[in-house]
């Protein structure tokens, strides 16, 4: 499936959420929260503590600094707050927890501008 596609269904489950609560109406990539296949603080390189959730889109590992629940165990991710991290799982298993955090730290940064 295109990430076009993916996209456009996701956005079709944000209006589904939030029919009757349009103020509430999310602005981002929406993901499963059984997706996410690590979480994490990045204090390293920020003044602050950026939390960031790495998951799965399709075949790539994607990391997100910017995130809120959006209902029916469904997760936001905020637009412009997401970066591809690899391309496979298998790299992911090879990457560092630097490496990692420095991920996150940038997707804040992106997201910020």
């Amino acid at each position: 499936m295109s990430h076009k596609k993916k996209a456009h269904q996701n956005q079709k489950k944000a209006d589904s959420l939030t029919v009757n609560n349009p103020n509430k109406a999310p602005s981002g990539n929406l993901i499963h929260q059984s997706g996410i296949i690590a979480r994490g603080v990045s204090t390293k390189h920020s003044t602050r503590p950026i939390s960031y959730i790495v998951y799965c889109e399709g075949q790539r590992v994607m990391i997100c600094s910017d995130f809120k629940p959006a209902g029916n165990g469904m997760i936001c991710c905020t637009y412009g707050y997401s970066r591809t991290l690899c391309n496979s799982l298998v790299e992911y298993k090879e990457i560092t927890k630097e490496k990692i955090e420095m991920e996150a730290y940038q997707a804040w940064m992106t997201g910020a501008h």
